[in-house]
This record gives C-alpha cells, structure tokens and sequence, in this order.
C-alpha cells in the first residue's frame, strides 16, 4: 500500500545534495530532487533565502518536490526560476503555487511562452501567486548575502529562438566554488554562451 512515508524515505534516499562550506563562511546547501525525468533543485543561501529552480512534472513525480520542502521545513521560497516551460520542469511548480502551505515571493521566467496546458496554469499561477519576472543575461538575484552571487547569463536580450535554446542557465558563485545550472541548454546554447562571453570580454 502507497504511503507518504516510504515514498519520503525513498526519494530522500536517491535525492543528491551538496553542501557548500568553509571553514570560516556558513554553509549553502544544494538539494537535487529526484523527480525521475526532469528536473528539480532547491538551494538554501548562507543568509536564510531559498530559490527552487523548476519542479518536476505535475503528478506524483513533481508532488516529491512539495513533500521534499516541506520535510525541511520550508514555507516561503524567495525566488522560483523555471528554466523553460517544458512539463518536466514546470509542471512541479504548479503543484508549489497550489500548495496552501507554500509561498513564493519572485518566479523568473525564460519568456518563452510554450503552447500547452500545462505551460498556460504554469504561467496563470505563477503570474497569481508571485511576482513575475522575465529574466536576461546578467539579471542577478537580490539575495543580500555577502560573498554569493547568482547571475543569468543566458540568454541574452533579444535572443530568439526555440524553446531549449532560450532555457535560462544561472550561475552561482560562493567564495572559490561555482556551478552552471543549465535545464536543458543545448549545445546551440552553450555556443552561444562561448561567443557572448567573449565579446563581452569574459573569454580571450
């Protein structure tokens, strides 16, 4: 028989998280969720924010997300990214923004509207229960916390092209240590990431 409990103890078993520290700075912590295809994860920031990037699919894949956040206790997440709207990455969200016991201060969004069911409630409720913003490259997060910068870096303004290739990709930066989080970037995208870089100067 399905219970909550060995669902929990199954999927905190098989939920990689990485953790961020020195000896001398307090700890980030990174949660991967598994939600089979797809994807979720959720960061706790050395200074008490939160940010949930994308959610899974919209049945009991994406309600793991849900039942994760709420084993930490969470009750507010400060920022939610949906790198694209694909149902995989979205679709968790929905389940989020329902939630009664979970609220959402800020959604950033690709702007790269999908024309499905699931991306529509996606962006009624994202647009309902948050503020909703449309990220480009170098749109950073207000986190207020010494020491850690989270920044867009794809894509660009003006960019178009089909939904994988305007996937947002954020990079976070604390002390020495740094990670891509990258959706489903293509390789058109990380290209593209290469060539901007340059000609902004990053890249010789």
């Amino acid at each position: 028989m399905y219970s909550i409990k060995s669902h929990l103890r199954a999927f905190f078993l098989i939920t990689f998280v990485a953790v961020v520290s020195t000896a001398l700075y307090a700890e980030m912590v990174i949660h991967f969720i598994d939600v089979d295809w797809g994807d979720s994860i959720f960061i706790e920031t050395p200074c008490d924010s939160t940010i949930l990037i994308d959610g899974g699919w919209d049945d009991h894949r994406g309600q793991r997300t849900v039942d994760y956040l709420k084993a930490l206790g969470v009750e507010r997440i400060d920022k939610a990214i949906a790198t694209h709207q694909h149902a995989d990455h979205v679709g968790g969200l929905i389940l989020v923004y329902e939630d009664q016991d979970l609220e959402v201060d800020v959604t950033y969004d690709s702007g790269y509207n999908h024309d499905t069911s699931t991306a529509a409630r996606y962006r009624d409720l994202a647009q309902e229960h948050s503020e909703f913003k449309v990220a480009r490259a170098f749109d950073t997060l207000d986190l207020s916390c010494d020491d850690l910068e989270m920044t867009f870096i794809h894509p660009y303004e003006g960019a178009e092209g089909p939904i994988h290739y305007m996937n947002l990709v954020l990079k976070i930066e604390y002390k020495d240590f740094s990670a891509l989080l990258t959706g489903d970037a293509d390789k058109d995208v990380e290209e593209s990431m290469l060539e901007d870089a340059q000609t902004a100067g990053y890249l010789p």
